[in-house]
């Protein structure tokens, strides 16, 4: 209204400019959350665990140690559990493949191949030369962390014989370690579990080779997170893989 010379607020242009604040207040209050968001999800690095690679707790602990500002999250697909994100926030897979993988947005991280693990006081323990053969009618632990459906799974290597199933691959070589039977076990997981009790041998007759690729997510750009934590996985592969035993 114009009272003389001046313009002042009535009752409704009072409600008005009340309303007006507390729109934009909660306008404000909405950019700054979304600005938080982004600058947590930026710091942090999704990892779906297609496949083991080496001792997982290690993977984490040692990328926390190196890099305590950002955050790194764990799934397991192969078990149905992607965690605390979903399919569509991974930023980086890492899989097991018997053939090389053609893709832009895959790195090499090394190629393993499996061998048995055997108890300290297995007859065959003190053998150099071993063949799945030998193993006929043995007892064999088996993890099904990979699908059993898998080609190239410890599960499937093993399918004529009798064998027990745990879920994670500790706990296979746990059982290996108390006596309980042997197991098939993909070489960075061996290596990065040598302070088991046990004896581990190569086996002619068995071929089957595993290239281990961390693969970039197809629908997104990396942020610098991802790539620091590619970096790190390169790293980590090579320090699991030397020396062989």
């Amino acid at each position: 209204d114009r009272v003389g010379r001046k313009l002042v607020l009535n009752e409704s242009g009072k409600y008005f400019l009340q309303q007006a604040e507390s729109i934009e207040g909660l306008f404000r209050e909405t950019i700054d959350t979304i600005k938080s968001q982004n600058n947590e999800r930026s710091n942090t690095v999704n990892c779906a665990l297609y496949s083991p690679i080496g001792n997982p707790g290690t993977l984490v602990a040692g990328f926390k140690e190196q890099h305590p500002d950002l955050l790194l999250r764990i799934g397991f697909p192969s078990a149905g559990v992607f965690g605390v994100f979903s399919e569509n926030d991974i930023d980086i897979k890492i899989l097991a493949l018997p053939l090389h993988l053609k893709s832009d947005k895959a790195t090499l991280l090394g190629t393993e191949e499996y061998a048995i693990a055997l108890p300290k006081k297995h007859p065959l323990a003190q053998k150099k030369d071993l063949c799945l053969a030998d193993f006929a009618g043995e007892d064999f632990v088996a993890s099904v962390g990979a699908k059993a459906n898998s080609c190239f799974s410890p599960t499937s290597l093993c399918k004529e014989a009798g064998f027990c199933e745990v879920q994670w691959q500790t706990e296979a070589l746990q059982l290996v370690e108390a006596g309980v039977g042997c197991c098939l076990v993909p070489e960075f997981t061996w290596l990065a579990h040598q302070s088991y009790d046990i004896v581990v041998r190569y086996l002619h007759d068995v071929k089957h080779h595993r290239h281990i690729y961390a693969q970039l997510s197809e629908h997104k750009h990396p942020t610098q997170a991802t790539l620091t934590f590619m970096k790190y996985l390169q790293n980590y592969a090579q320090s699991v893989t030397s020396p062989a035993w």
